[in-house]
């Protein structure tokens, strides 16, 4: 027999938190084709998981098009580019259709300078030395 254990929602307070950006997945639901963005929100020590639902749109108020212009600039953009990226998000308490609690991410911006970039990137340093050779 498989064990399971359910989900606990966690419930954090409504502000800004850091948070890293899961594989974006395209589901179908009732309402249509969705995009499925999993977000890790760093909630003082501990990892809170958080989906928000966005619309595969265009449209320049859509949270798709608003989001990914916040972190790439005004440029075409792919969404498999959102996974790994760092960001702050604001989380806002509501409720899910059945009247229970729920974490929503309401909106998003770069993380602070030098945090933006996927783990998995190398952090370049640069040093005094490099500059010996440049004459002033």
């Amino acid at each position: 027999m498989t064990k399971i254990r359910p989900k606990k929602e966690t419930i954090i307070e409504d502000g800004w938190y850091p948070a890293e950006i899961g594989q974006v997945e395209e589901r179908e639901t009732k309402f249509g084709e969705k995009l499925l963005v999993p977000f890790e929100v760093d909630a003082g020590g501990d990892t809170i998981a958080i989906d928000a639902w966005l619309s595969l749109s265009d449209h320049p108020k859509s949270n798709l098009v608003r989001w990914a212009k916040q972190l790439f600039g005004d440029r075409e953009f792919d969404t498999d580019e959102f996974a790994g990226l760092r960001c702050e998000v604001f989380v806002a308490e509501g409720e899910d259709s059945e009247g229970s609690p729920k974490n929503f991410i309401r909106k998003l911006r770069p993380a602070k300078k030098g945090k933006g970039m996927p783990k998995h990137d190398e952090v370049i340093g640069i040093d005094e030395s490099d500059f010996e050779d440049v004459s002033l």
